[in-house]
Formats: C-alpha cells, sequence, structure tokens
C-alpha cells in the first residue's frame, strides 16, 4: 500500500456519520460472526432460527447494505461533478460486483467441502442495479444548495 493511501483526500469531504456508522457495522459485523465461543455465546449475538422473530445480530448485515446504498450515490455524485463518464462510472460499478462473484466461483470451485457463497456475495449483486440505476439517471445526483 503506497503512503498517499493512507492519507485523507483533503479535496473529499466525509461524513462522520456514515463512516461512524460503517466502522460500527463492520465491527458487529466481526463480533457476530465470530462470538469467541459458539457455546457460550450472548443470546443476542446468536442468529434467529428460520421463520422466528429476528435477533439482533439478523439486522446487522441488512444494515450494512443500507450504508452501501447510502454511500453508492454519494461517491458516484462526485464522480459525476468532477466531469467522469457515465459510461466508466458505470464500467467500474460492473467490474467491481463481476471481481466479487469470480471470488465466490473461485472459492466455490477450490471448497472441499462444497462452499456456499454467503451474504457478501449477494449484496455484490443487490450493489450493483443501485450503482448503475444512479448511473443511468434513475436516481438523479444530489443538488447543492
Amino acid at each position: 500500500m503506497c503512503a498517499e493511501a493512507l492519507v485523507p483526500n483533503a479535496r473529499t469531504p466525509r461524513i462522520p456519520a456514515v463512516d461512524l456508522m460503517r466502522g460500527v457495522t463492520i465491527a458487529a459485523m466481526i463480533v457476530v460472526n465470530n462470538p469467541g465461543s459458539w457455546v457460550h455465546m450472548l443470546g443476542s449475538l446468536a442468529h434467529a432460527s428460520w421463520g422466528a422473530v429476528p435477533a439482533p445480530a439478523d439486522f446487522v448485515f441488512p444494515f450494512f447494505l443500507f450504508l452501501v446504498g447510502v454511500a453508492t450515490p454519494l461517491a458516484l455524485a462526485r464522480r459525476v461533478r468532477e466531469g467522469h463518464q457515465r459510461r466508466a462510472l458505470l464500467g467500474r460499478a460492473v467490474r467491481r460486483a463481476a471481481g466479487t462473484a469470480m471470488d465466490a466461483v473461485g472459492r466455490a470451485v477450490s471448497a472441499v467441502p462444497p462452499y456456499r457463497p454467503g451474504l457478501l456475495y449477494r449484496g455484490a449483486e443487490q450493489a450493483l442495479p443501485v450503482a448503475a440505476g444512479f448511473v443511468r439517471g434513475v436516481a438523479a445526483p444530489p443538488t447543492e444548495q
């Protein structure tokens, strides 16, 4: 990793609330998926059985997808304002989703016992239509006041 990647970009304003929610969500995903001991675990970290009332752990990944939906228009609107071509932005979104899908295929082919793709790949499948809809103009970029 180059040193420039570690320095925040001065011309890109950050939204602290989105960054905070993203950090808390990632931390929650780590704790829910790695509780330390599956035998002695806090009840709220366990997923609900199918058809039951959702447990707190079951809200972590949907909240992550909500943040993807919030951050996508913010990032793409900035690039559109900077003059990037919409076709190039759509191509980048397709490449990112395809890369995630190819990772799932690679893991499935090389896994023993058979590997079942998790939610991350389904999230990539959902993020692509969001980005494509924004780039194609279904969602208008936010206007500055």
